[in-house]
């Protein structure tokens, strides 16, 4: 109906109870939106590309749910949910919550005004965080935390974190220290619980988080497998202390524009920066030692320096990014299988005199 238009804004009365299929999609100026009470359901592509909404306010007690029409489900693609605010009745905050179809927006009640300012909790001992109520945190923008925290903290931290209710953005952990004890902090969908090893950020610790900036300990020694997969954070800066980034560590971390690894990283596992696709700058140090499969693989590198300690090239390790110039050290005998395929930007490409062996595809598509 408005597909495609000029709108800034739009209030839909209360006799709408269904948004057809693309009913407001490419409408790239809409910024906030008004759903009536009696809306029941949303078709496909209904606000699809709507990249500048900033704020949704639905009247309906019950949560609206998603109404398939054909294929796709693409309702909400290419809107920032973590930018976008979904204010909702107050009685509803928790069926809102709990709506799959609604959860990934951070979701807000109007009579709570969160608290803007950076705010310092200095913990008495690990396992204290929880004495901190979820209202206030839920308030929390930004948050410090000084001192010794455990399990049991982490996972009172990610609730918030991850929580729609959450508004926090900036997570600071410099001054804190990843202590041994408390409960398990994150379990799997097969039941597998995971507990916090000292000075490390373990494997699925911040799975999914919607903080944007996480400042990590200084003490650190490991991030571990999928430890940041699939989180809203935009840049990260990895201490000299560690040593290893493990497994799909920062995969499928579509905000992630700008990583600094630490001097002391030998490791960088398999991928463990997979489809970061806004990622366009990467400071590898000299010391590290191999790159793994499909580590920086759909990224937006145009430029990367492969430190000349490099020995261990994996497979697809920079496929499908806009790199313009390679130079492959002396210090590595095998490029491996596609691990330049669809670098379509290619212009340059320096092979080092060490090199015996060439894989299959390893420049496929370089035109």
């Amino acid at each position: 109906m408005f597909q495609s238009s000029r709108l800034e804004n739009i209030a839909l009365p209360n006799s709408v109870v269904k948004i057809g299929r693309a009913a407001l999609a490419l409408c790239k100026s809409l910024q906030t939106v008004t759903i009536g009470s009696s809306t029941e359901g949303i078709e496909n592509y209904a606000f699809m590309n709507c990249t500048s909404l900033e704020k949704i306010t639905l009247l309906a007690t019950t949560p609206p749910v998603y109404v398939p029409v054909g294929w796709g489900m693409q309702v909400f693609d290419g809107i920032d949910l973590n930018k976008c605010k979904l204010h909702v009745p107050t009685e509803s905050i928790d069926a809102y919550c709990e709506s799959s179809f609604w959860n990934g927006f951070r979701i807000y009640d109007p009579s709570i005004i969160p608290e803007e300012k950076l705010v310092t909790i200095e913990l008495d001992g690990a396992g204290t965080l929880s004495t901190t109520s979820e209202d206030t945190m839920f308030r929390l923008t930004q948050l410090k935390i000084k001192g010794d925290i455990n399990g049991t903290d982490i996972c009172y931290l990610n609730k918030v974190v991850s929580s729609p209710k959450g508004k926090l953005i900036l997570l600071d952990l410099s001054e804190a220290n990843i202590v041994e004890g408390g409960s398990s902090y994150y379990t799997s969908y097969s039941g597998t619980e995971y507990f916090v090893k000292p000075n490390v950020i373990g494997d699925y610790m911040f799975y999914g988080s919607k903080a944007e900036t996480i400042i990590l300990p200084d003490n650190i020694i490991s991030i571990g497998d999928y430890a940041f997969f699939s989180s809203y954070i935009s840049s990260v800066k990895i201490p000299d202390t560690v040593e290893n980034i493990g497994w799909a560590a920062f995969q499928n971390c579509k905000k992630i524009t700008e990583v600094s690894v630490g001097a002391n990283v030998s490791v960088i596992e398999g991928f463990a920066f997979l489809n970061c696709s806004s990622l366009k700058s990467v400071k590898l140090p000299e010391g590290l030692l191999s790159i793994g499969d499909y580590a920086f693989s759909e990224c937006a590198l145009e430029n990367i320096t492969i430190p000349k300690t490099v020995c261990v090239l994996g497979k697809t390790a920079f496929r499908w990014n806009p790199l313009l110039e390679i130079v492959v050290p002396n210090s590595i005998a095998k490029i491996d299988d596609e691990v330049f395929d669809r670098c379509k930007s290619l212009s340059s490409v320096t092979i080092g005199n060490a090199v015996e062996s060439i894989g299959k595809h390893a420049f496929w598509y370089c035109i």
